[in-house]
């Protein structure tokens, strides 16, 4: 399984509007300079969060975007679904009863065991938790190389 990049700027988006005070407003252009996301890539990023109900769109020359649950309430695995569907390993665990093998399969059980431990681990991640980890990163390492996505998470 290999995330999309367009996944991979839904997560950054997210991720940087948690880091904001709650309910405060990011402009796209805000998000796409502090966040690395090309700026048309990022109104196709926005929609799609806009529409599975993790961002709320403020029309108007003050528009922008804020999230619209708290970021405790969103997890990894929420959005990466939002965007991509449903997430399995492997073909046999997205339809589990049309593999006449299933039964016999001695691989089965290890991706039924592989799967769960990846939803449990991609749901316990929520943003809220993402972002102190990454404040508490930044103490540790120091200075921030203003080279990375989440640079603008310190300032």
């Amino acid at each position: 399984m290999k995330l999309t990049r367009k996944t991979e700027y839904a997560i950054r988006a997210i991720l940087y509007l948690s880091s904001k005070k709650p309910n405060t407003k990011a402009m796209a252009k805000e998000i796409s300079n502090k966040m690395d996301i090309p700026k048309q890539f990022l109104a196709q990023v926005m929609l799609s969060l806009n529409h599975h109900g993790y961002v709320m769109a403020i029309r108007g020359a003050n528009g922008g975007f804020v999230l619209a649950k708290k970021p405790a309430a969103i997890n990894l695995l929420e959005i990466i679904e939002a965007i991509e569907g449903k997430v399995f390993l492997n073909n046999c665990l997205v339809s589990r009863n049309e593999c006449p093998s299933r039964k016999v399969c001695p691989i089965t059980d290890v991706w039924d065991e592989a799967q769960e431990a990846l939803m449990k681990v991609l749901k316990k991640a929520t943003f809220s938790s993402l972002v102190r980890k990454a404040k508490e990163k930044q103490k540790v390492a120091g200075q921030v190389d203003k080279n990375t996505c989440c640079q603008s998470l310190f300032s």
